[in-house]
């Protein structure tokens, strides 16, 4: 998990969300073990299942802990469908939920793979679908974080560090009250790793793997990006429509979107500039000046 996540940090610009992308952080090998697994080459004594799906899972989760990273505050939406398929097939493997994804891992995961395994995977990518929709708030994701945070430890090994992740996952999805949300600049995603590290604890005194106070890193990634429109005679806040043009990277052309206030803005970086429109108010057109320019 950690070396995928690593490989990741180096190859930055090649992580896209899709299963495909995912798919190829596999090695050819597993991936075929795996999804042509059959009883006779279970028990061979010569191939061993469970190492091959141990380390199946944990490449899986190493390229959403790595897609949550790239994404962070993005609320992109194949990312956000992308990790939510996945939270929901981890969780189908250990216990049956009405919800349905596509099938994009192989089933019966449960018969090689212990369950501590399968349920630190589950917390993980849920923690890094909360890291893209940070701020949102957005009513699935809490839904299945509150799910997740209602579960008991008589249905299964829901520990200390599980608690903990949910509940760091709860806080990052209503980051800042829905008026902050992170940032991917270099000291950003160096916080959330620190932050995400995929090591959870036993219990409150568990050190050992991770100094719990690095779990709260994610502060330095933090960057406000609430737009609030005030009425210029009563001083009140008031909903208007904006337009928002997000300038053209070398990822994806340059695109324009509505919203209406309150909202959250994307990153300076990438925010190139704002209308108000609507028939209810003055039409106003911000240019957004990149970070770092000298105006004068």
């Amino acid at each position: 998990m950690l070396r995928i996540i690593a490989r990741n940090l180096i190859l930055w610009s090649r992580i896209q969300p899709s299963i495909d992308w995912i798919g190829s952080q596999i090695p050819e090998t597993i991936k075929v073990g795996v999804f042509s697994m059959s009883e006779e080459a279970i028990d061979c004594d010569e191939f061993d299942a469970e190492a091959l799906f141990q380390a199946y899972i944990n490449i899986v989760t190493g390229a959403c802990i790595a897609i949550g990273l790239k994404y962070a505050g993005s609320r992109n939406g194949d990312a956000q469908e992308l990790l939510y398929s996945y939270t929901v097939h981890f969780l189908n493997e250990i216990k049956h939920v009405s919800v349905q994804t596509p099938s994009i891992l192989p089933k019966g995961l449960l018969q090689y793979v212990d369950r501590g395994t399968l349920e630190l995977c589950l917390h993980l990518i849920a923690l890094s679908l909360s890291v893209v929709m940070a701020g949102s708030g957005q009513l699935q994701t809490f839904r299945l974080l509150r799910y997740l945070r209602g579960r008991s430890s008589a249905e299964g090994q829901v520990n200390y560090g599980l608690q903990m992740a949910v509940s760091l996952a709860i806080g990052f999805l209503f980051l800042g009250g829905g008026t902050h949300s992170f940032s991917t600049s270099n000291s950003a995603i160096a916080a959330l790793l620190i932050t995400l590290y995929p090591r959870l604890p036993t219990g409150p005194n568990d050190n050992r793997c991770h100094l719990q106070a690095f779990r709260h890193l994610y502060v330095i990634a933090t960057e406000p990006r609430r737009v609030q429109t005030v009425d210029v005679d009563t001083g009140l806040p008031v909903y208007c429509p904006l337009e928002v043009t997000v300038a053209e990277t070398e990822y994806y052309d340059e695109t324009n979107y509505c919203d209406v206030t309150p909202c959250l803005l994307p990153e300076r970086s990438v925010l190139k500039n704002v209308r108000v429109c609507g028939p209810r108010y003055w039409p106003q057109l911000i240019k957004i000046t990149p970070e770092g320019t000298n105006l004068f």
